[in-house]
């Protein structure tokens, strides 16, 4: 039987095989090579407006990567597990192993920076604390945003179009959420359903220096949202019948 493992290996040689992450990571690439070409700046809103970028990347991706379809291999690698839920917690590890890869060049580029120009590229020291908060930042960050793409696949929502639209309209709600808290504060009630992208990057790039009394919160709140898209996408996909 495969374990869940030998399930995200395939699923990583399907998608690098596909392409369909080239675009978004060349872009992404060329975001950070502008964001961080001029100095002074101040490191925390660099990673929290990061952390934004690297939401949209991810589900633009994964978005992307649920429209790949090998009927007959991906029939054959499912006869060979133990049950359906390890061949969705397959595809889950996948998304936070690209996270993963997604928030090491976050942080490796300010590094760079850094390590080139010196600390007067940064109006504040770029501390190993800070490094490692804006690592952990991106890496939820893009997580959230694999695991919320791969959420609007076919067997949730049939119509393609109808499944773009929404997609698009997650992203836009998510990232400008508090600006519509302001102008509609009823919106409150209802945008709890929303990742807490924005809460999360707003709080941490409040400040000076990376305070975890001041983010936690927001970092549990983050774990927590990806603790039930986890369970839900599993849970669900598990019920519903192999096509």
């Amino acid at each position: 039987m495969l374990s869940v493992h030998a399930i995200c290996k395939y699923e990583t040689e399907k998608l690098l095989k596909s392409r369909k992450w080239l675009v978004p990571a060349v872009l992404f690439i060329l975001y950070l090579g502008m964001s961080y070409s001029v100095g002074p700046l101040d490191i925390l809103s660099s990673f929290g407006i990061c952390s934004l970028a690297v939401f949209v990347g991810m589900t633009a991706i994964f978005f992307m990567y649920e429209g790949i379809h090998y009927q007959a291999m991906d029939q054959t690698v499912f006869i060979r597990i133990s049950g359906k839920k390890s061949f969705y917690a397959g595809k889950v590890l996948l998304v936070g192993k690209a996270g993963m890869i997604v928030g090491a060049v976050s942080v490796l580029a300010p590094v760079i920076q850094y390590m080139i120009n010196g600390k007067d590229f940064f109006t504040t020291p770029l501390t190993m604390e800070i490094a490692i908060s804006g690592f952990v930042l991106c890496f939820l960050s893009g997580f959230c945003g694999g695991m919320t793409a791969i959420l609007l696949n076919d067997r949730f929502i049939p119509k393609k179009e109808a499944s773009i639209v929404l997609c698009i309209l997650i992203v836009l709600l998510t990232i400008v959420k508090g600006g519509l808290h302001e102008k509609f504060p009823f919106v409150k009630w209802i945008s709890w359903v929303l990742p807490p992208l924005y809460d999360l990057s707003s709080a941490y790039t409040r400040g000076s220096s990376f305070l975890l009394k001041d983010t936690g919160i927001y970092f549990l709140w983050m774990l927590f949202y990806l603790a039930l898209q986890f369970l839900f996408y599993v849970c669900i996909m598990d019920k519903k019948r192999w096509e």
